[in-house]
């Protein structure tokens, strides 16, 4: 996450706020230009990948 730029904030921001899509048992958060992919789970998200899109 840090390597490519990406802070926790904009990860946060992108897991409460952006649009989402299932992808198999996967969920895919959108929020400007950036995707996050995650799974959540009671009371945690699990983070898988971030990206840029």
């Amino acid at each position: 996450m840090v390597l490519r730029g990406i802070s926790k904030r904009e990860v946060l921001n992108c897991i409460l706020k952006g649009a989402k899509r299932l992808q198999e048992k996967k969920i895919i958060g959108i929020f400007g230009k950036l995707e996050v992919v995650f799974q959540k789970r009671p009371c945690h998200y699990y983070i898988i990948t971030t990206y840029w899109r």
